[in-house]
């Protein structure tokens, strides 16, 4: 997976090879979030704050190209675009979030991949 690009990396499954499979060399991992002011909000936290920062890793095989990468909503609409990370590498991104339970993931070539961080605006 180190040598291939997100568009091929997306296209590999680790199980059934369906859209819902895990990708086989693509992963992220949304480490941290906060808000504004610095507080740190928990997975499947609270907050009534509609600015958030999260932190982010490359946790695949694959490095991301800039805009390879976005982070999507459960509904599929798109985020944000993610910059370029190598494996390992972390990014902080800020989203304008609006009030509701936002399930964010990330996504390449329309398939989500990696855990799910879970955030309810109130």
């Amino acid at each position: 997976g180190s040598g291939m690009t997100v568009a091929e990396a997306a296209s590999i499954a680790l199980t059934d090879g369906t859209d819902t499979s895990p990708r086989k060399y693509l992963s992220c991992v949304i480490a941290y979030a906060e808000d504004s002011t610095g507080k740190e909000i928990a997975k499947d936290g609270t907050t009534s704050d509609k600015n958030i920062t999260l932190t982010l890793a490359n946790t695949g095989y694959t490095s991301w190209g800039e805009g390879d990468v976005t982070l999507c909503g459960e509904d599929g609409s798109i985020l944000c675009t993610l910059p370029a990370l190598a494996q390992g590498e972390r990014a902080n991104v800020t989203l304008p979030l609006t009030s509701g339970t936002h399930i964010i993931r990330a996504s390449a070539q329309g398939i989500p991949f990696g855990t799910p961080f879970t955030i309810n605006v109130k």
